[in-house]
């Protein structure tokens, strides 16, 4: 498959120490799709993101003619600023779609609770709840646990809300590249 990552650095550099964005990008040729990927490192050393860098990466996704933004992370904060909020609403009217993971053993976090991206968590019951626009959290993946090779060679578990936010992310993108999904970009 032609698959190619270009990894962009706004400020916490492009390496993966911790092997979470390694693996969420390795997912893709469990699909067989041709994807061109543009990974934005937003998370610390701790696995944390700040607001700043977050702001940072959306104004570079901002300028890109991207089908699906895929924000395997979450905000820990009670409430999200109003700026932040419409910058977000500002990429999904552009054409993008928004996907965001549940904090893992949250019930609301950020981005994921916003209108205009879709929140996705593992569930816990056998069956998944695709899509529903009238909850908070609009989809609902059961997933196993699985085992993926990071870029230093290590073997790594993915699991929890991130893994669910992946695989729907790339179900969203062989929608689209099938043609179930049309994508209009405006300015």
């Amino acid at each position: 498959y032609k698959n190619h990552v270009q990894c962009i650095d706004v400020g916490c550099g492009w390496q993966d120490g911790h092997g979470h964005g390694s693996q969420i990008v390795g997912l893709r040729d469990c699909f067989g799709l041709e994807l061109d990927l543009i990974s934005i490192k937003v998370l610390d050393q701790k696995n944390m993101c700040d607001v700043s860098t977050l702001v940072t990466a959306l104004e570079v996704v901002d300028e890109l003619e991207a089908d699906i933004v895929c924000l395997a992370l979450a905000i820990d904060i009670d409430e999200i600023s109003n700026e932040l909020r419409e910058f977000f609403s500002e990429i999904s009217c552009k054409g993008k779609i928004l996907i965001s993971a549940l904090q893992n053993r949250k019930e609301k976090s950020y981005p994921a609770a916003l209108n205009g991206v879709i929140g996705v968590r593992m569930s816990q019951e056998p069956s998944p709840k695709f899509y529903d626009k009238t909850r908070l959290i609009q989809c609902e993946l059961p997933i196993e646990p699985i085992i993926l090779e990071s870029l230093d060679g290590r073997y790594q578990v993915l699991n929890g809300n991130s893994l669910a936010c992946a695989l729907f992310t790339y179900h969203v993108a062989g929608c689209i590249a099938n043609g179930f999904v049309k994508q209009t970009y405006s300015d």
